[in-house]
């Protein structure tokens, strides 16, 4: 895709009158034009960051745009294998997050407790739930659960399927066996949909990675009842979840807004649906005589790209 400035644009100069940006869809081959002088900008995966911000390339810079990103793995909990609360709570307490932000993410990434990004109304500092897999294994005797097979469904990328593989191995320690299935960006986004087919009735486990926008409200909105087919691709529906959702939107005390989207997440915690993962950052790799811009979000903003 080529940007290139508007003759008719009688607005603030923009600092570059053609922008080039080309779809790579691998990171690594990416940060490997990059080093080879092709691209004046990349995004960064998270163990490549690791490694630059000891050991940062001659003439270049990093850019991290905000944490409004967060990733989980989620359970379909109309699923015949998943219907039983104890057995979803035994998912949650079995999984080591920990070992996820160093294996997958090389400590470059936040933990997540809940769907609120880091600074913003409503961010918790902790879950309802914690790692320990004796306890995972009480909650599948009492659900009188055993030899219990699932398939994990994931973006096939590399922190993803690392994530996958680290996921598989904690489960696999409580006598859950993971199939860790890598999905392509265009099936993967329309799983959970009814509209696109029947796939939301075979899905198990998936890793899901949402973005948000600084008010918290944004990122309740899809779990709430109406987008159980949509969004809400765990399937649940609680009434007091609905009403807190409008009542955080008409809310103007602040510290109630936080009562209630704190609350909001203790509920999401107590369904078992899911396990909250880290808040990605986004990061850019660029010439250091680049000034690059993103949104909150972390989008790159070509447009405001400026020469130092």
């Amino acid at each position: 895709m080529v940007f290139e400035l508007n003759p008719e644009w009688t607005g603030p100069e923009p600092g570059y009158e053609r922008v080039e940006a080309h779809v790579i869809t691998e990171v690594k081959a990416s940060e490997l034009a990059f080093d080879a002088g092709e691209m004046d900008c990349t995004e960064l995966s998270p163990d490549t960051l690791a490694r630059y911000a000891e050991n940062m390339p001659e003439d270049a810079g990093i850019t991290t745009a905000g944490e409004l990103q967060y990733l989980w793995m989620g359970m379909n909990t109309e699923h015949p294998k998943l219907q039983d609360v104890k057995v979803r709570k035994a998912i949650q307490h079995a999984v080591d997050v920990d070992s996820i932000l160093q294996g997958a993410y090389s400590g470059t990434s936040t933990k997540s407790h809940g769907i609120i990004c880091p600074g913003l109304l409503g961010q918790r500092e902790q879950t309802n739930y914690s790692y320990d897999p004796a306890k995972a294994k009480a909650l599948l005797d009492e659900a009188g659960v055993s030899g219990l097979e699932l398939t994990l469904r994931t973006l096939n990328q590399q922190e993803r399927m690392l994530t996958a593989q680290i996921i598989q191995a904690n489960l696999a320690a409580v006598g859950i066996t993971v199939k860790v299935l890598p999905v392509d960006s265009g099936p993967f986004w329309e799983m959970g949909m009814e509209s696109k087919g029947d796939t939301w009735q075979e899905l198990e486990l998936w890793l899901m990675r949402f973005a948000t926008t600084p008010d918290p409200y944004e990122a309740t909105q899809w779990f709430v009842s109406e987008q159980v087919g949509i969004w809400n691709w765990e399937r649940w529906t609680d009434e007091e979840f609905d009403r807190l959702y409008e009542e955080g939107i008409a809310e103007t005390d602040t510290a109630k807004r936080e009562e209630i989207y704190l609350r909001m997440q203790e509920i999401m915690d107590e369904t078992g649906a899911y396990v909250w993962i880290n808040h990605e950052p986004e990061s850019y790799l660029h010439r250091a005589d680049i000034e690059i811009n993103t949104a909150p979000s972390g989008e790159l903003n070509y447009r405001r790209f400026k020469p130092v």
